[in-house]
């Protein structure tokens, strides 16, 4: 397989993942969730949500590092109303964002960007993909490996 069809890879450092475990599965509370931090101007990257498993979901999302005792502090709010909600907060990691325009063309792109993080051990925090994009969340120390294994199966410069 052609591996020329990534052009692009981007570094975002410094993000904070925030899990919300056992939420209930209503836009009421996802609704709530985000226009709270959206009143407090944060930016949102990346965002997952689980399948539906009986009333409920889990939902992550990451925000810049500076941001996460605010979001901590808004999500703890939200549990008022619904306290089944298990917050988890994890902050030091990188966003590894894999671009490539020809991507929708080449079937199994993913599955050559998991089997890089299989073939050099390193976890996976979280996944989001759009039809020209793989954004992959890894702890900070594991991402100097991370990002030279991808540049190197890609044959872009590091």
């Amino acid at each position: 397989m052609s591996t020329n069809f990534i052009s692009n890879i981007s570094v975002t450092e410094d993000v904070a993942l925030l899990t919300l475990g056992h939420a209930p599965a209503k836009a009421d509370f996802i609704s709530r969730v985000f226009g709270r931090v959206s009143e407090q101007d944060i930016n949102v990257d990346m965002i997952s949500q689980t399948a539906v498993t009986g009333e409920y979901v889990t939902i992550s999302f990451t925000v810049s590092d500076e941001h996460v005792t605010n979001v901590v502090a808004l999500a703890n709010a939200v549990k008022d109303k619904y306290p089944s909600v298990k917050t988890l907060v994890k902050n030091g990691n990188v966003k590894i964002a894999l671009y490539g325009e020809d991507m929708p063309d080449h079937p199994g792109v993913a599955a050559k960007v998991f089997q890089v993080f299989n073939r050099i051990g390193v976890g996976i925090l979280l996944i989001t993909t759009s039809e020209t994009d793989i954004s992959i969340l890894v702890d900070g120390s594991d991402y100097p490996a991370a990002y030279e294994a991808l540049c190197q199966e890609f044959g872009l410069p590091q």
